[in-house]
């Protein structure tokens, strides 16, 4: 029983954010999916399949490379999603380290059996997943919006899992890529990725040019 609660504190969970104006803190800020999308959100993950879009019922699928989520009728209509480590886990995680612990005690000074305890806790090797830091340049207003806020990256892709906005087209690990930066229109502040492969990208702003 020991190992089963050990093993289990590594389990996930997968969220999408519900209210779009509260801070990623706010407890009413995120909504766990139900288990079966959990399932088939972990399983593309730790596959790593080479298409990062995931089907999440019959309207919405998720980008696993941008993490959002997204409806497949309007992909601009999207909401931020996340992997976490279940709470439910951690806590079996500690109580399994407690009784681990009170077996192992012997007959020393506090400060030696302190030390020994948090060693042997399971629960220091658990990986706890950070949210990545926004960069400055997200802080630009929705409101105050303009051409100047959006701008272009162009690099060679690092994985396979990215696909062409205007092709749809996956975009192999090592292809050259363009980036199109721009305003979220979901939330204040935030900023989102399109990627495209070069050509596409140019016939899409000649079309634009001509119009």
């Amino acid at each position: 029983s020991k190992s089963k609660q050990v093993t289990r504190s590594n389990t996930y969970t997968w969220v999408w954010k519900q209210n779009l104006d509260a801070s990623d803190s706010d407890s009413d800020a995120w909504a766990e999916y139900p288990q079966g999308v959990v399932e088939t959100l972990e399983s593309a993950f730790t596959n790593k399949k080479k298409d990062p879009l995931v089907k999440l019922g019959k309207k919405y699928s998720a980008d696993l490379e941008t993490m959002v989520q997204f409806q497949r009728a309007d992909e601009y209509r999207q909401r931020p999603i996340k992997r976490k480590l279940s709470t439910a886990n951690i806590f079996g995680a500690m109580d399994a380290g407690s009784a681990l612990g009170d077996k192992k005690e012997s007959p020393q000074s506090p400060k030696k059996k302190f030390k020994k305890t948090v060693a042997k806790n399971p629960i220091s090797k658990l990986h706890i997943v950070k949210p990545e830091k926004k960069p400055a340049e997200t802080k630009t207003s929705m409101s105050s919006s303009t051409p100047s806020s959006i701008s272009f990256k162009v690099e060679l892709a690092s994985n396979g899992r990215s696909k062409c906005k205007k092709s749809k087209e996956s975009i192999e690990k090592g292809e050259l890529r363009i980036g199109k930066i721009s305003p979220s229109p979901f939330k204040e502040g935030a900023m989102m990725t399109a990627w495209y492969k070069v050509g596409p990208f140019f016939e899409m702003q000649l079309r634009q040019r001509k119009t």
